[in-house]
Parts: C-alpha cells; structure tokens; sequence
C-alpha cells in the first residue's frame, strides 16, 4: 500500500537562585494541592539549604512527578453496550478515549482476525461503520479536531511523541513519552480486498471529515516524532478514537 507510506513530516518546578519568601509560597501552594499543609524548615543562606526529613523527601517526590505532567487522567468511561471500560484524558476542552475503541460490530475485524490483535490494539473499523461505532454522547472526531489535539501537543511535527504509548511499537522512538497518556498504538490497517498490514509499525485513525470517496485520517509511525493529515478510501479499515460530544 505505497499511498500509506509516510513521508518525514515537514506547574510547580523548582528554579535554581537563591531563596526567597516568593518561591517558598509557592511550594507550599503544590504541597497544599496535594494534601500535605506542612513546608519543609528551610534556611535563607547564600547556598539555600533545605532541611527535608525522609518521609517528607519521599513525599516532594511524589509531588515533584505530579506537578511535572502536564496532562492529568480524567478518568474512565463505561461503554455500557459490552460492559467494558475505557481511560479517557483531557487534552485542551478535549475528552478523548485514551485506548482504540474495541465495541465489536458489523463491518469491523481484528487485525488478521486474531482475536489477541483487539485485545491488545483494538479494532478496525470501516469508516461508514466508525460514524457509528462510538458509544451514546461520543462521537468521532472531525479533521478539525484532530488539528486542535495536536496543536495542544505540540504541533504536526512534534504531537506524535507525546501521543505514543511506549510499548507494543515495532521500535520505540526515543522520545516518545506518551506525556499526554493518550497511549496511541500501532494496530495498523484493512484494505477492502481483506489484506492487513502495519501492525507494530503504524497507527491509523479515522476522522469524521469526509473528502468526496474518502475521507481524512491521522497517522503515526514509528519512527517519527510528528502526525501526518492524510486521506484514504472509505472502505478501509482503521482504528478509531472517540471524543466526547
């Protein structure tokens, strides 16, 4: 499927200085936010020595992890027509299923139709059927909003590291981090003839913008930092992410 092959695509941290009342109120600020009341005794000398017990160390740890993420779970959402539950994240004003959608129907297959391949991918929709496939009060997302998640992330060039999972890719690039906990996996594609391909290498995911017989995607591969905006034929199949209405 040479038309698939991807061209390279064109808080609370510290800062060093000395001490001040300022930057002490606003580590107390992060503590308080994460239910600890308490400051660490702290002196006002030119090397601002910090007196920190064990316990409380662990705990600036903690604290110092959190603080450094910039997108944060929002949760999970059941799909009640199967029972099964999927994270989800909020990304800008977005709420986006943070896992391929997996809800079995007509005019949708595992990847080789292995079974395993859906439990670990998702599965792949036609795209008439992908209009269809998310649960009640989701849909899937336009082309435009596609373009609004990835501009949250960092652009076209850079968004694919932060949607990554770090796991399941043929090669895991460097510096994918998967920092916006969308873990997007690489479950490949179906042409309409029934040949599979790309497992492990690409991800591929519908949008709801149609181009005349086709209609827009997103995809990500593995050895890319960006996203690529391309179109492909209705009767493939792909993965689907669905946002919330």
């Amino acid at each position: 499927m040479k038309s698939m092959v991807y061209d390279t695509p064109a808080g609370c941290h510290a800062k060093k200085g000395p001490c001040s009342q300022p930057k002490a109120s606003k580590r107390k600020r992060c503590l308080q936010l994460h239910g600890q009341n308490n400051e660490p005794e702290r002196t006002t000398s030119m090397q601002c020595t910090v007196k920190i017990p064990f316990a409380l160390t662990a705990i600036l740890i903690i604290v110092s992890l959190g603080c450094s993420q910039k997108y944060l779970n929002s949760g999970t959402m059941l799909d009640e027509r199967d029972g099964r539950q999927y994270a989800t994240m909020q990304i800008g004003d977005q709420l986006i299923l943070a896992e391929n959608l997996q809800y079995e129907t007509e005019n949708s297959w595992c990847y080789n139709d292995v079974l395993k391949h859906c439990t670990q991918y998702g599965r792949l929709y036609g795209w008439e059927t992908a209009m269809m496939a998310c649960p009640e009060g989701w849909r899937l997302p336009s082309d435009a909003e596609w373009t609004l998640l990835s501009d949250h992330l960092g652009g076209q060039e850079a968004a694919g590291d932060a949607m990554k999972a770090t796991s399941l890719w043929f090669e895991r690039n460097t510096k994918a981090e998967n920092t916006s906990g969308l873990s997007m996996l690489p479950g490949g594609y179906r042409l309409a003839s029934g040949q599979f391909d790309d497992l492990t290498f690409y991800g591929y995911w519908w949008s709801s913008t149609e181009l005349g017989p086709q209609a827009w995607y997103r995809g990500l591969f593995y050895r890319h930092d960006g996203i690529d905006r391309k179109n492909l034929s209705k009767d493939s199949a792909l993965s689907v992410r669905c946002i919330k209405n």
